[in-house]
């Protein structure tokens, strides 16, 4: 065993008994660091040659605010010239608590290794635009005074904004990040992610964010957003128009202050809401490939306030649930489909059929909807016909058109009426021969009290009755010449007769449906 080998091996042995500490991870080459700028503060200095180009990390959160200064200038010339860069070690560049009072610019660059700039303070502007790393970027819990603009930047590992506090713009326009988006615990003014590709989750927990835009961007996981154990997350505008999440979207007790923007998003996963206070939803034509749901957490239902209906204008989903969730008090259900009710059973598949359903939280949900229109009713009659509850979906059917009656006004409303009186819309035919029976009682009576059944001989008058009520059938075929108040009144009941017999066809044919 040569000599080097065997020094080699009494250090590892004496760093596991703990006499000698190595860095993890920490290479030993021969020959000491590149020798620092000329140029480079001491402090620089300090930090590369004791720090970085050992690969520990360098933390200066303890030290005065004098010595925690590093440049943009240090950064670059680490990470981007020579003879520097190649001397980095394979943990990459860990700094801890230094302060950055110069622009710290790395435009259209390629990156070698980790790079941490965590509790750091960054006094002026932070560009990363069209970087690209392969490997894992942390700026956690440090604070941007000015803006930090990572466009259309490449990473190929996960990026850590947790904690960070940012009182302008973060901007990731067009950046593609292979790994998760941290940002539990931040303070951000706003956030700008349109056209970015994120290919894990997005994660915020316990987070405050004035403006959350993440509209057409593509998210290849999740996006979360939760509170703490004593923090909710706070958003006052958040916005996810027109991006594809892969998988779920969850908010759980969060406050979000404005309403939540889904307009068009497409969502491959499940849009779990659970508790919160929120103001309102706008999906219009968004796309929701799992179950849309609004479920009570620890803290409760959610909570909505806010005058603005929450807006399902042709939007889609699986699979939603109505009675017992804490829907919106307002919705523009126009256009809104799905395919499945409840617990999201598709027993029209299997042959099952589901028991009759109360209709009652059903039609109370679709009340909610304004404007008025058949279609949400026409939905969920759809659905409920497909579990073989044909029943359910005619009260349904009904209800609509009751709603409709109601609303409307003038000559609409006085047919609608009339339709509704004499077979029930066309859902309760029946209706059209109590007014038979009805008309024919009334008949009868007329015909005996005025003595005319006596004086013609038509015995009890129900045959008679009958005659000049229904259309086209005749019991008797004879010709009786009645006093003109008797011959009044029978003329109006053959015209309601036919009327009645109009109104029935109508309904059969389900013209009044």
């Amino acid at each position: 065993m040569s000599r080097r080998v065997a020094i080699v091996l009494a250090l590892a042995a004496l760093s596991v008994a703990g006499i000698v500490p190595i860095a993890l991870g920490a290479e030993i080459r021969p020959g000491s660091c590149p020798a620092p700028a000329t140029t480079w503060s001491a402090t620089e200095k300090e930090v590369w040659q004791r720090f970085v180009c050992r690969g520990e990390v360098a933390d200066l959160r303890a030290r005065p605010d004098d010595k925690r200064k590093l440049s943009g200038t240090f950064l670059t010339n680490i990470l981007l010239d020579e003879p520097w860069r190649p001397a980095l070690p394979r943990q990459g560049v860990r700094i801890r608590g230094a302060v950055f009072d110069q622009k710290v610019t790395f435009d259209n660059a390629d990156l070698a290794g980790v790079l941490w700039l965590e509790d750091c303070l960054f006094n002026r502007e932070v560009f990363f635009s069209q970087t690209r790393s392969a490997r894992l970027l942390s700026f956690d819990r440090s604070e941007f005074k000015e803006p930090l603009r990572l466009n259309a930047m490449k990473l190929g590992a996960p990026l850590f904004l947790r904690g960070v506090i940012a009182q302008n713009r973060i901007e990731l326009w067009g950046t593609s990040i292979a790994g998760a988006l941290f940002l539990s615990g931040s303070q951000l003014d706003s956030l700008f992610m349109q056209q970015a590709n994120v290919a894990s989750d997005v994660v915020i927990y316990g987070a405050r964010i004035q403006y959350l835009q993440l509209g057409n961007a593509t998210f290849g996981g999740n996006i979360v957003i939760g509170p703490t154990e004593d923090q909710p997350s706070i958003v006052s505008k958040m916005r996810v128009e027109a991006s594809k999440v892969a998988g779920r979207i969850t908010i759980t007790d969060a406050i979000i202050e404005t309403p939540i923007v889904l307009r068009f998003a497409s969502i491959g996963g499940n849009l779990e809401i659970n508790g919160g206070t929120l103001r309102g939803i706008d999906m219009t034509g968004a796309t929701i490939s799992g179950e849309f749901r609004l479920v009570a957490s620890k803290t409760g239902p959610p909570k909505w306030s806010g005058d603005e209906p929450s807006i399902l204008r042709n939007a889609t989903a699986r699979v939603i649930r109505i009675e017992g969730e804490p829907w919106p008090p307002k919705l523009d259900l126009r256009g809104f489909q799905f395919q499945l009710l409840g617990d999201g059973e598709d027993r029209s598949r299997s042959g099952a059929r589901m028991p009759h359903r109360d209709v009652e939280p059903l039609l109370q949900w679709l009340g909610r909807s304004t404007p008025y229109s058949p279609q949400p009713y026409e939905q969920v009659a759809h659905v409920l016909a497909g579990t073989g509850d044909d029943a359910a979906a005619r009260e349904v059917r009904y209800a609509a058109r009751e709603e409709e009656r109601r609303l409307a006004q003038g000559w609409k409303k006085a047919w609608l009426t009339a339709v509704w009186l004499v077979i029930g819309h066309g859902y309760h035919l029946d209706r059209a021969l109590y007014w038979v029976i009805g008309l024919l009682i009334v008949g009868v009576l007329v015909v005996r009290l005025s003595g005319e059944a006596k004086r013609h001989n038509l015995g009890s008058g129900v045959a008679f009755s009958f005659d000049r009520l229904v259309p086209v059938v005749k019991l008797r075929d004879q010709k009786v010449e009645l006093r003109p108040g008797v011959r009044q009144y029978f003329y109006v009941q053959q015209i309601l007769g036919y009327v009645l017999a109009s109104f029935l066809v109508a309904g059969l044919s389900g013209l009044t449906k």
